[in-house]
C-alpha cells in the first residue's frame, strides 16, 4: 500500500508513453522518501526520475541483466547507471477523467517490458511487431476498464 504522504499528482507532457499516457493526462506517483538507484528490481514498472535536465515518466527494462529506462513509444533509452528513481506511477487520470490503476507487479507490466525490449533491440518486422503489440496492449489498458491485467 502506498503512503499518501509521499504521493504526488504530476501533469504529463510529451508522447514517449503514448498511447497509455498522453499529453494532458495526470499521473499519480508514489514518491520514495529517498531516491533509489536504477536497477533491474524496477523491471516493468513505470517510474519517475530526473534525466539531468527534466523530470521523466518511463518504463524500466531488464535487458541482459542491466536496467534501462525508456518510453513505451520511444525507440531510444537511457542506461545511465547513475540515474535515481524517485517514485513509481500508481494511477493515470486521463484528460477525460478516466482513472487507470496499476498493480506494479502485474503480468501486464512484465509483458509491456518484454515488448518494449523487442521494439528497442530488433530491426525489421520483429521490431515493428513488438511496437505494434505494445501499442495495442497499451490502447486496451487505456480504453477498457475490464481489461484485467
Amino acid at each position: 500500500m502506498s503512503d499518501p504522504n509521499y504521493q504526488q499528482i504530476i501533469p504529463f507532457k510529451g508522447t514517449s508513453m503514448s498511447p497509455l499516457i498522453k499529453e494532458g493526462d495526470k499521473v499519480v506517483v508514489d514518491l520514495y522518501p529517498q531516491p533509489k538507484p536504477l536497477s533491474t528490481n524496477f523491471a516493468g514498472k513505470i517510474c519517475f526520475y530526473n534525466d539531468g535536465s527534466e523530470w521523466v515518466v518511463h518504463r524500466v527494462l531488464n535487458f541482459e541483466n542491466d536496467a534501462y529506462i525508456k518510453g513505451d513509444f520511444a525507440k531510444s533509452f537511457d542506461s545511465n547507471s547513475s540515474l535515481n528513481v524517485w517514485g513509481q506511477v500508481r494511477k493515470i487520470q486521463t484528460s477525460k477523467g478516466r482513472i487507470i490503476e496499476f498493480d506494479c507487479n502485474s503480468k501486464y507490466n512484465l509483458l509491456c517490458e518484454k515488448l518494449s525490449i523487442i521494439h528497442m533491440t530488433s530491426s525489421g518486422i520483429k521490431g515493428k511487431l513488438g511496437k505494434l503489440l505494445l501499442y495495442i496492449l497499451n490502447s486496451l489498458k487505456r480504453n477498457f476498464s475490464f481489461f484485467g491485467f
